[in-house]
């Protein structure tokens, strides 16, 4: 008699917990909950971090109204200019004029890339299946970022060659929308130096490694998105001094490891010279927030784990189900790499230092009995 108890409370708690992240009013019969009640907003003063970098290119955060049970309906996005060039890709498409236009679409992603020959370009993807793609030394700006968007369901195959669905490298101002990945031999989005770089409404299912990987990337933004069953990592993982990151509105789940791992790692060395940003061990200005995630850290790790993480915002994020522990902030706490604590052999994390200056705000825990 105790079991359905038990189970009833659970729920309850769920259902109070799943309300954290709505930003519009949900009726209550909808979640087979009673008396819920939104959670209280996040206030505002002068230590919360700005997610001014990592921003979308051309769009503010708005609200909007759920799309789903706990994520709302994301904002439009980038509007480009009619100046910007614009590029068609279609299954119907051919690569052999190279004309890419509405007309005559060209049938790869990857055949575009070459024409972008100035900061700007707007890549509309009709359904269908393509081949993985690169974006390497891309420099955009502000008023022009480089837009690849899916017009409705596009799916990537990664290939020998990339054996990450996408790839971007030493780019700036990339923005990436509505790509499905699954199975990918390693990840399925890596981002490797530079900055700007935003994805959104990605559907990362099964890599072998991460479902989104970012080394040495400032200002990123990752929304949106359904990373699952990353088999033998996280489902995001961002390492090497990365700053101002926004991390929200995702559901990550099923992944060996973490669901969201930020590691600062002063032991990572930028041996390509990819990275622009200060190599400090230490990644600051995140927010991570409105997250849901569940069933992760079979192998170990947090469900949010933070080593070398400083003066950032966690907040209003539902984690249950989680294997290992819920949230975790760690970092070397003498500043020798490489040693234990106390000189000893127990593990210390790998940012330059530990936690300060974190805001752990309005999130809900609920950790199976057999964490």
């Amino acid at each position: 008699l105790g079991y359905p108890r038990r189970v009833s409370a659970l729920v309850s708690r769920l259902c109070a917990s799943l309300a954290m992240v709505l930003t519009a009013a949900v009726p209550a019969a909808t979640l087979g909950c009673r008396g819920v009640r939104q959670a209280p907003a996040v206030e505002e003063d002068d230590e919360t971090p700005a997610p001014s970098g990592g921003q979308s290119p051309g769009g503010a955060p708005l609200p909007g109204a759920p799309a789903g049970p706990g994520l709302p309906e994301p904002e439009t996005g980038p509007r480009p200019s009619a100046f910007v060039p614009r590029y068609y890709v279609s299954p119907q498409g051919s690569d052999e004029s190279g004309v890419c236009s509405q007309r005559e679409p060209c049938r790869e992603i990857a055949r575009v890339l070459p024409l972008l020959t100035s900061a700007g370009g707007h890549i509309v993807v009709e359904d269908g299946t393509y081949q993985a793609f690169a974006v390497t030394n891309y420099r955009g700006t502000d008023a022009a970022p480089l837009i690849v968007r899916a017009a409705g369901k596009a799916t990537l195959t990664p290939t020998a060659e990339l054996p990450d669905g996408i790839t971007v490298s030493r780019s700036r101002f990339v923005y990436l929308e509505g790509f499905a990945i699954d199975g990918a031999p390693r990840s399925g989005l890596s981002v490797e130096g530079g900055a700007f770089v935003t994805a959104r409404r990605l559907s990362v299912t099964a890599s072998a490694r991460s479902a989104v990987r970012a080394v040495f990337v400032d200002d990123l933004r990752v929304e949106y998105s359904e990373l699952a069953g990353s088999k033998q990592s996280s489902g995001l993982v961002v390492e090497g001094s990365a700053d101002r990151a926004v991390i929200r509105y995702n559901r990550v789940h099923g992944c060996a490891v973490s669901g969201i791992q930020v590691e600062a790692n002063d032991e990572l060395q930028d041996a390509t010279g990819l990275y622009g940003g200060e190599r400090d061990g230490l990644s600051t200005g995140l927010t991570i927030e409105a997250n849901v995630v569940y069933g992760n850290g079979a192998n170990g790790g947090a469900a949010i784990n933070l080593d070398g993480v400083q003066s950032s915002l966690v907040a209003n994020n539902v984690l249950y189900d989680n294997r290992a522990s819920g949230i975790a902030a760690s970092g070397d706490a003498d500043g020798i790499p490489g040693d234990g604590v106390a000189g000893g052999v127990e593990y210390d994390g790998t940012g330059r230092a530990g936690p300060q200056g974190l805001r752990i705000l309005h999130n809900s825990v609920v950790m199976p009995p057999t964490s």
